[in-house]
């Protein structure tokens, strides 16, 4: 909460109407005193520390509306701040003098009140007068000057977006090739990575295609390295390649059934008996072995 020593007679805030505060009005309404607690972060007590108490700049804005604002007076509000730096929030004197026949009498009156508390270093100057708004600085913060490129925000403004803020100005946010402007930073294009402050082309091997920010193998291949390739018949493909499905055995680049395999086996073991057992000879053994593995 911002510094705030309350010195007054009768102090009064205001709270201010919805109107965009890029187009503030220069007088005040029944909704004038919210706002000005709101902007400067100014304490809102709901009652008094004690009933019988006069001291009024315990209560909020709500109070002070209820019991002043309607007076058939003239009413001066006086404010000391730093010299016109109104937005530093730091205020040493407020002082609202209502009950006077005419405004002169109550600006000299809430000034000489202003100046009794105020500290040195802070000027007083009539912030409210009646239902007006006087204060220039105070409705410079009402009433930001936006530059081109930007919108009211606040009391203050914001850089639109695809821009950034440079001193009272915006300026395009520079961004580098193949990317888009995102929030209050960018991001790459679709096909490019980050890397840095740059953007990369993401590669995309042949029989792949783009996923996020890197490539997936297309159906019916598998990704082997940097490469896809095909996944043969009666195989499934794994995230380091390819195995072949139940029943079958590797061969090379493809799948056999694992009973034709285990059948050449088995005719070549018979064969193998006959020849120990002496039905037949080595030379008929050669030949019908050689037959077997022809047809393998």
């Amino acid at each position: 909460m911002n510094k705030l020593f309350l010195h007054l007679i009768l102090f009064s805030t205001f709270l201010f109407s919805s109107n965009a505060l890029s187009d503030y009005p220069t007088t005040i309404d029944k909704n004038s005193l919210k706002v000005f607690f709101d902007i400067f972060d100014l304490a809102d007590y709901a009652t008094p520390p004690d009933p019988a108490d006069d001291l009024g700049f315990w209560v909020g804005w709500k109070r002070w509306y209820e019991e002043y604002y309607r007076t058939p007076f003239h009413r001066s509000l006086a404010v000391a701040y730093p010299k016109n730096n109104i937005k530093s929030g730091d205020f040493s004197g407020f002082c609202f003098i209502p009950g006077w026949n005419n405004r002169n009498e109550a600006d000299a009156a809430a000034i000489d009140c202003c100046n009794e508390f105020k500290e040195k270093s802070h000027t007083c100057t009539i912030l409210f007068r009646n239902n007006d708004i006087l204060d220039k600085n105070y409705l410079a913060v009402l009433n930001p000057k936006i530059p081109a490129n930007a919108y009211a925000s606040g009391t203050s403004w914001k850089c639109k977006s695809g821009y950034e803020k440079n001193r009272d100005a915006c300026k395009k946010k520079e961004i580098p090739e193949n990317a888009k402007v995102s929030g209050s930073s960018w991001t790459c294009l679709k096909g490019y990575k980050k890397s840095g402050s740059r953007c990369n082309k993401i590669y995309v091997p042949k029989n792949a295609s783009l996923s996020g920010s890197s490539w997936k193998c297309n159906t019916g291949y598998t990704k082997i390295g940097t490469s896809c390739q095909v996944v043969p018949a009666n195989a499934t493909a794994t995230s380091s390649g390819w195995k072949c499905n139940p029943g079958f055995t590797k061969d090379g680049n493809s799948c056999n059934k694992v009973e034709e395999s285990m059948g050449y086996m088995e005719e070549l073991k018979k064969i193998k008996e006959l020849l120990d057992s002496g039905i037949i000879n080595e030379e008929e053994f050669k030949r019908m072995k050689q037959k077997v593995i022809d047809n393998m």
